[in-house]
């Protein structure tokens, strides 16, 4: 291998960022769903099956985002509850008018 390495230095340094950047991502991944288990009480399974309760959509919108990590988990402040998966645009929206309930509302009322 040594030799090889000595022979092909390019080709060498081309695989090994590739396979670095392979593993950063499979680490990034399991700190994911550890970040998930911790915050919200769900291991890789659950998140899983509610992914596929979902059909790979937002609860909310429907859209399929680019990939599978922009969902975000909506789950009620208070009890930590998980209600689903949620696009980053409906989890922003979501989360504002949670905050500006009244003022919603006091415009709803108009």
């Amino acid at each position: 291998m040594r030799v090889w390495k000595a022979k092909n230095r390019e080709r060498a340094n081309e695989l090994a960022r590739e396979s670095h950047a392979r593993n950063k991502w499979k680490h990034v991944e399991q700190l994911r769903y550890k970040r998930f288990e911790k915050l919200y009480g769900i291991n890789r399974d659950q998140y899983n099956l509610i992914y596929q309760k979902q059909s790979g959509k937002c609860l909310i919108c429907s859209e399929i985002p680019k990939t599978e990590r922009l969902f975000h988990i909506d789950h009620d402040h208070k009890t930590q509850i998980v209600r689903g998966l949620l696009c980053s645009r409906c989890n922003g929206a979501l989360g504002w008018f949670e905050k500006n309930e009244e003022k919603i509302f006091k415009y709803l009322k108009r």
